[in-house]
């Protein structure tokens, strides 16, 4: 029976693969509706990435049935290690049984990242339960989405357990009721009270399952911890560390597909490893041997949903699974003994030369004894646990120079790659293409291969100046033989990959920079052993295809040379010297951190010379003083600290994945950008921007895409008392004069949606603007188009129209982000390639299942004589978070040109269609150039299987 994928993908939606109480089933698919057979995911044995498909969680019992039965024929299909079972949670909407929700700011209460132990040596098997006095019995959340108040207490009564030796039952409901962290609809953890009254004790606060005023003074608060912290995604060590020691790590998941129905065994699917994270546990333990699909491993998980879910309350879940590695909290409940022998700010306890000052506990052989107390280097290789589509951040002990920026750091990657900046994880095509575009990369043997079902990874310093990584014998994913091959790095910047085995064809091997655009022609490694990279963007070869792999033992060495200098010129005996490029240095920046840097010039803001600037995690730089604080991003904050410039000033997280960087452009300009920084907690792609300082006062931003919301942009002179004036930046027209003492900024979030992505700002030195000059005469007004889900309006474009050998006078602007000519579509069948080429001739700008009726949605159009603009502003696609910006303009000479902001999901279509029954079309690269339509019955690409790139281009069709 053919199956809709579509259809199969919205009902997934509504039944609760979205972020916690935000989600909710009711707004299509409703439980009274028949969830048949055609609505389900194919199910595809020999599919490593398998759909989630409906989650099993829902009131309705014939809904229920279908939904348990379908995903019996997962689990035996793909031969998955879990069973599913009836149990109360699987009768409960998915809302009542989870409850994340994720602020943009945490503020002062964001658990700070802890250091991490590197050389605590830690066993293959730990159990907390059956360690000491073990824990406290499961608790059941009930029909109240209060995962985060469970998940705050379990980790608090494990460390109380840990250090007291004795079992407490906390009071969730106090939690509940006094944190000011959530409600029944969802929060976030709530470990501040834990500081302050302290813990209730269930018998005198007990839980109601419902939202009820709070009760602290009539309590007492017998339990306080010391402090909480956060530990690095995908730091899989740091949280069998913090296990460990504190007995438990809450952490954050997605629950997903069938999740709810688990009933034993080792859940080793990968059906919510890209949903949405929703739900808030604990993990209490690890074995690092345990058998599975994925391979071995599996973390002990706690759950709230009851004794009858899952083994009496508990699961053991696969590593690299459901997301749990991503967000790991966990408390220090007494405090630890403050001695600090050589007064270095780290106490006896952490510090690796008790009595040598070493803030900064450098051990570049990792033996255990910090640099400064220990002379001689000992060379050491280490085994790296990494599960399938897995990553590990490590330090090199080195600056290595790639492609002119500077690195300490390496991403080493499951699928036989190594990155710089950010890892790679994902589960998606090991392609030429992603190899050319992503992340900066050394590709060893890139492929899919999956280190959990055999073999080993294994990283080592050799000497001080050099770093080595070994793919030992590890297997393609579902595939016996083994692959080992060696990639050495040293410090000069070469790099030598050595290829001892390989059991298939199918590999990429080389180096590249990365970025978008990047592109490079293939070259034969095997006929030329010794490869200059500097020069060029991507030097590497691709093998399958009718190529067979021919580097089986040889060494290939990619040099940090742009090749041989070109013979001197005899009529030019002194040929001058080529100016040097500008270099790009990499800041190890933390969460809330902040890095000064020499600007080599003079830089005067707001009346002051400053030589240098501080450059701050939170996306802005400051003068004075750094900010490193976790406060809130607030305008009060912006306005009356230190001097500041607002780039995007918000809760960024550089240690989660991007990079931000320092340019020094000349000798009177420095550019510091923010590359693909997340929001804390967020994850994802990140944002993207940069500002440049002259030393005339200049200031320029640029923005790329940015994900999230909630920002401050502009410039502020600080200071108690300091006020400013809010401008709408994107409509600035020309230099924006800044100087005296105000502060030129605008607020994003709080009904305001970012739209700045793709523009660039310059602000001069000068007279301020004027802080409210009204739009000039002959700015063309902006006209709201009230749009439902799945509608469709039409308006009057005053010109006329070519497209395609017609001239329309009229468009239709429909609400899944296209165009159409001659009737609307407002249909809600599935937006695809065919209904893309064969219906009404169309302009789709993100063709997707898009709904601007949700709350700070909209989409509008401008007008003048000769074109017209249509905007999608915030736009999320149906029943998902998150949000998309773009528009597109209609000119009367038929050019056709779209500009994207942020684009919040990856499954799209981009291009122009001419319609028509049998109408076929050309896929293009649309970030190629200007693309020409007219000679063809449409010009697209499509978006889904692999990832959305167009995020901050402008793409013009011609005619």
């Amino acid at each position: 029976m053919k199956k809709n994928v579509i259809t199969w993908w919205v009902v997934a939606l509504a039944a609760g693969a979205l972020t916690g109480c935000q989600a909710t089933a009711g707004d299509r698919n409703t439980d009274d509706e028949d969830v048949g057979e055609s609505d389900l995911p194919p199910i595809d044995p020999g599919e490593k990435y398998i759909k989630p498909g409906p989650v099993l969680a829902t009131p309705d019992d014939g809904a229920r049935k279908e939904r348990f039965d379908y995903h019996q024929e997962v689990i035996a299909a793909h031969q998955f290690t879990y069973v599913i079972r009836d149990n109360p949670a699987m009768h409960m909407e998915i809302e009542e049984l989870t409850g994340l929700v994720i602020p943009e700011d945490a503020g002062e209460d964001k658990p700070k990242t802890q250091q991490s132990y590197k050389n605590m040596t830690l066993p293959a098997k730990w159990d907390s339960r059956e360690e000491g006095v073990g824990l406290p019995p499961i608790r059941n959340q009930g029909s109240c989405g209060s995962c985060w108040a469970f998940g705050s207490v379990a980790a608090v009564e494990a460390a109380i357990a840990m250090y007291d030796h004795q079992i407490v039952n906390l009071s969730e409901q106090f939690v509940l009721d006094c944190s000011g962290k959530g409600t029944c609809g969802g929060g976030y953890w709530a470990y501040n009270v834990f500081k302050s009254p302290g813990g209730a004790m269930e018998q005198e606060y007990p839980y109601t399952g419902y939202d009820m005023s709070c009760k602290s003074s009539k309590v007492s608060h017998p339990y306080k911890i010391e402090s909480y912290h956060s530990i690095a995604s995908n730091d899989r060590e740091g949280l069998k560390a913090a296990i460990y020691q504190h007995g438990a790590v809450g952490v954050t998941m997605s629950v997903c597909g069938s999740i709810p129905g688990y009933g034993g065994g080792v859940y080793d699917s990968t059906e919510c490893n890209w949903a949405q994270t929703n739900h808030i546990v604990a993990l209490v333990g690890w074995d690092d041997n345990v058998q599975h699909k994925k391979g071995k491993g599996a973390w002990i998980m706690r759950n709230s949903w009851g004794e009858k879910w899952g083994n009496k309350g508990y699961a053991l879940m696969a590593y690299g699974t459901a997301r749990l590695e991503e967000g790991g909290t966990y408390v220090v409940y007494k405090p630890e003994d403050p001695t600090d022998t050589d007064a270095d700010g780290v106490t006896d306890l952490h510090d690796n030369c008790k009595t040598t000052p070493n803030a900064d506990q450098a051990d570049l052989d990792e033996d255990g004894a910090g640099d400064a107390c220990d002379s001689t280097f000992d060379p050491f290789e280490k085994a790296l646990s990494l599960s399938d589509d897995d990553s590990r951040k490590v330090d090199l002990g080195f600056a290595f120079s790639f492609f002119g920026t500077a690195y300490t750091s390496v991403y080493i990657n499951s699928d036989g790659n190594l990155t710089f900046g950010q890892g790679d994880g994902q589960s998606e095509n090991r392609s030429v293409s992603r190899f050319l575009t992503l992340a900066p990369r050394i590709a060893a043997l890139y492929a899919d291969l999956n280190p959990s079902a055999g073999g080993k990874v294994l990283y080592g310093k050799p000497t001080p100046d050099t770093f080595v990584v070994k793919y030992d014998n590890v297997p393609l994913y579902g595939k016996s033989g083994g692959n080992s091959v060696t990639v050495k790095l040293d410090a000069s910047g070469n790099i030598a990959v050595t290829v001892l085995g390989v059991s298939a064809a199918d590999y990429v091997v080389g180096v590249s920079k990365g970025g978008q655009g990047n592109t490079a022609s293939e070259s034969d490694l095997s006929a030329q052993l010794s490869q200059p990279y500097a020069g060029s963007k991507a030097v590497f070869q691709s093998f399958g295809s009718g190529k067979p792999f021919d580097l089986t033992g040889k060494t290939v060495t990619f040099s940090a040379s742009a090749g041989p200098l070109p013979e001197p010129d005899p009529n030019d005996p002194e040929p001058q010297p080529k100016p040097e490029e500008p270099t790009e240095i990499t800041l190890s920046l933390g969460d809330d951190d902040s890095k000064p840097v020499e600007l080599g010039f003079s830089f005067p803001y707001f009346g002051a010379s400053y030589s240098k600037v501080y450059v701050n995690s939170d996306g802005n730089l400051t003068f004075g003083q750094g900010d490193g604080a976790t406060a809130e991003r607030s305008a009060s904050r912006f306005l009356t600290n230190a001097p500041r410039i607002g780039v995007l000033y918000g809760d960024l997280d550089p240690s989660s994945s991007g990079v931000v960087t320092v340019r020094h452009e000349d000798a009177e300009s420095v550019t510091i950008k923010y590359q693909g920084v997340p929001l804390w907690g967020q994850g994802g792609a990140g944002s993207t921007a940069s500002v440049t300082l002259h030393s005339s006062g200049k200031i320029t931003l640029a923005y790329g895409s940015v994900s999230g919301s909630s920002y401050i942009a502009g410039l502020s002179a600080g200071g108690s008392g300091n006020t400013g004036v809010t401008l709408d930046l994107s409509a600035q027209s020309g230099d924006i004069g800044y100087g005296g003492d105000k502060t030129l900024y605008e607020l994003f979030g709080k009904g305001k949606s970012f739209d700045l992505s793709g523009k660039t700002l310059v602000f001069s030195p000068g007279e301020s603007v004027d802080p409210d000059p009204g739009p000039a005469p002959d700015v063309p007004s902006e006209t709201s188009i009230s749009l439902a889900d799945d509608g469709s309006k039409s308006i009057a474009l005053g010109f006329s129209f070519p497209f395609f050998g017609k001239e329309y006078t009229q468009v239709y602007v429909n609400s899944d982000g296209n165009l159409t000519f001659g009737q609307g579509d407002s249909s809600t069948a599935d937006r695809n390639l065919s209904r893309f080429l064969t219906g009404a001739p169309r302009v789709a700008v993100l063709y997707a299942d898009l709904d601007p009726s949700k709350s700070g949605a909209g989409v509008s159009y401008t007008k003048t004589a000769s074109s017209v603009t249509i905007a999608y502003t915030a736009v999320p696609v149906w029943g998902q978070s998150g949000a998309s910006t773009v528009n597109v303009t209609l000119d009367a000479s038929g050019a056709i040109t779209m500009t994207m902001g942020v684009v919040a999901a990856p499954s799209f279509i981009v291009g122009v269609s001419k319609g028509g029954s049998g109408n076929s079309g050309q896929q293009v690269d649309l970030l190629s150039g200007d693309v020409h339509y007219d000679g063809n019955g449409a010009v697209y690409q499509s978006f889904g299987s692999f990832p959305f790139v167009l995020d901050g281009a402008k793409i013009t069709f011609v005619k």
